[in-house]
C-alpha cells in the first residue's frame, strides 16, 4: 500500500536537515588554536600550533615594558617610555621629596635686606645672596648699671668694631670710644676733648668692654645715669 507525504510534511524534514547541516558546521569551528597544528617556514620560529603562533606575534607587535616602575618627582619633566607597549606591573609615583618647599607665598626680601655672603630663597625658588655690609646697630642708652661688675650690655655679641660717643658727667667732656680689630684685636682707643684739650689713650678690651664674648660696659663709675650713644657692627 503506497503512503503518500503531504507537502508539509517534506517542508519539515528538509527544514530539519538544514538545521542539523547547521550545528554540524558550528562545531567544527569550535576547535582550540591551540589543537590547530602550524609549522612555520622560518625554522628560528619555534612554535608548532596556532595558538602559540598568534600569541608571539601579538608579543612581538605589543611587547612588554620593562623598564623603571618606580619614579619620584622632580624638577623636570619624566617620560615613561610605555607606547605601544604592554605594562604587567603598577608604575609608583613616589611622595613628593621633604626637601621639596611650597614658595608659593609671595616673599618681599631681597639682597640688600641679607647681610653681605648669606643666601636665601625667594618664593619663585631664586637663590638670592646678600650685599647687605657687616650687620650693625645704632642705639642709645642709659648706663643705668656702668659701674656693676655685671654691667651695661650694648650688643648680645662682640663686634669686630664699635664706637661709642658720650659726655662725661663731672667734666664735661666729649669722649669718644673707639674699636677696630683690623687696627687692634685687644686695644679699645679712647678721644677725649675737654676745652681745647684733646688726648688719644689705649685701653685692654677684657678690662672694660668685653664679657662673655659680648659688649658690656662695666666698671664705668663717673658714667652712672649718662646717656651713650654707640654702634656696634658683626
Amino acid at each position: 500500500m503506497k503512503k503518500i507525504f503531504r507537502k508539509s510534511n517534506i517542508f519539515s524534514f528538509l527544514l530539519g536537515a538544514v538545521i542539523f547541516s547547521g550545528i554540524t558546521g558550528v562545531t567544527a569551528y569550535t576547535i582550540l588554536a591551540s589543537d590547530v597544528g602550524f609549522t612555520p617556514k622560518n625554522n628560528s620560529w619555534k612554535v608548532d600550533n596556532l595558538s602559540d603562533a598568534i600569541d608571539d606575534l601579538y608579543a612581538k607587535a605589543k611587547p612588554t615594558y620593562t623598564g623603571t616602575t618606580t619614579f619620584t618627582p622632580t624638577t623636570s619633566n619624566q617620560v615613561i617610555a610605555t607606547g605601544n607597549k604592554i605594562l604587567t606591573s603598577d608604575i609608583t609615583i613616589n611622595a613628593i621629596p621633604s626637601t621639596y618647599k611650597n614658595l608659593t607665598t609671595t616673599t618681599t626680601a631681597t639682597a640688600n635686606d641679607l647681610l653681605s655672603g648669606k643666601t636665601a630663597y625667594d618664593n619663585l625658588g631664586n637663590l638670592i645672596t646678600g650685599n647687605l655690609s657687616n650687620g650693625c646697630i645704632v642705639n642709645r642708652v642709659t648706663c643705668s648699671s656702668c659701674n656693676t661688675t655685671s654691667g651695661q650690655e650694648l650688643a648680645d655679641f662682640w663686634p669686630s668694631q664699635f664706637a661709642i660717643y658720650g659726655v662725661d658727667a663731672s667734666s664735661n667732656a666729649k669722649m669718644v670710644w673707639y674699636y677696630n680689630d683690623n687696627i687692634a684685636a685687644d686695644k679699645v682707643f679712647v678721644f677725649f676733648q675737654s676745652s681745647n684739650m684733646e688726648t688719644l689713650d689705649s685701653t685692654i678690651i677684657n678690662a672694660s668692654y668685653k664679657l662673655n664674648n659680648k659688649l658690656v660696659i662695666r666698671g664705668w663709675n663717673g658714667w652712672q645715669n649718662r646717656t651713650l650713644d654707640y654702634m656696634a657692627c658683626k
